[in-house]
């Protein structure tokens, strides 16, 4: 008797598991946040401008990795289309990203240091599994 495997068309397994990549960092992000909430404080973003600092809630913090890990995802799938040196490349762009994602919870006034702790914290644990899982091996 001969069973079938059902598989994946090639063109569409790294999409797909690069969704998965984009799916855990967004995960990793919500259990982090749920983590810090559960320490007993509110997460507080700070003030810009004339605006008044605002509690970081579970919605944003989640839209936001989702994009983030979207983008990124587009960034990669370029570089590998026009780049010679694709995920090298990505990595870079991604890091400085990353770098400069940081000026917010940086910047800004009217927050306690464990809100801008809890803030970097978050950023680094979405850029991180990006960084490191998206472009998968190296080729």
């Amino acid at each position: 008797m001969q069973t079938s495997q059902a598989s994946v068309p090639r063109t569409t397994a790294p999409l797909l598991r690069r969704l998965g990549v984009v799916a855990g960092a967004t995960g990793a992000a919500v259990i982090t946040w749920f983590l810090i909430e559960a320490l007993g404080h509110d997460i507080v973003g700070p003030a810009f401008g004339d605006s008044p600092p605002m509690d970081v809630r579970l919605a944003p913090v989640t839209v936001s990795a989702v994009l983030a890990g979207l983008a990124a995802t587009a960034a990669l799938a370029a570089f590998e289309r026009f780049s010679s040196r694709p995920r090298r490349s990505w990595r870079v762009l991604a890091g400085l990203v990353f770098l400069v994602s940081l000026g917010g919870p940086l910047g800004g006034t009217g927050v306690e240091a464990y809100d801008r702790l809890a803030l970097l914290l978050l950023h680094a644990v979405v850029a991180t599994g990006l960084i490191v899982w998206l472009p998968g091996g190296d080729k």
